[in-house]
């Protein structure tokens, strides 16, 4: 065999392998990442009741994964875009929950400061996401009811 081939063979199974356990760790990442919009607000009213020790990353990563589905719920709400059913059945899912509990829980600076150990800036950037959300909610609120009052009824 020649000395080449076996290189190359080898690096082929090293990328094959690399490329494997990228995938599987992706799906495990993903599967936890990706949590519904009901259970995101679950465990962000639980983080911010209650900040764990160098959590500030997940807390973080959290509260922009909820700004992005929030903020997809209000593009098909807004554009009333009726084949994004899914997502507009999520949305009045929320409208009915009466939106996100987490924004309704007050930020306590020095608390998260020392138990996310970040800089005054990390906790001015999180309350301002905060900010963002309240504010998204408040038009996603404000299509549905603008929705229900086009048709003279709640949505269901």
């Amino acid at each position: 065999m020649n000395v080449e081939y076996c290189k190359l063979i080898t690096k082929l199974t090293f990328y094959t392998l690399l490329v494997i356990i990228t995938y599987v760790y992706s799906l495990k990442s993903s599967s936890e990442e990706d949590l519904p919009l009901p259970e995101l607000d679950l465990r962000l009213v639980e983080e911010i009741s209650n900040p764990k020790l160098d959590n500030g990353d997940k807390a973080y990563q959290m509260m922009f994964q909820y700004y992005n589905k929030l903020y997809n719920i209000y593009e098909v709400v807004n554009q009333d875009l009726s084949f994004e059913q899914q997502i507009y059945e999520l949305g009045k899912e929320v409208y009915k929950s009466g939106g996100p509990k987490f924004v309704q829980i007050p930020l306590v600076k020095e608390k998260m400061i020392a138990q996310y150990k970040w800089e005054e800036v990390f906790f001015d950037e999180f309350q301002e996401t905060v900010d963002k959300i309240k504010y998204l909610w408040e038009m996603v609120d404000r299509c549905y009811k603008n929705k229900a009052w086009r048709t003279e009824k709640e949505p269901n």
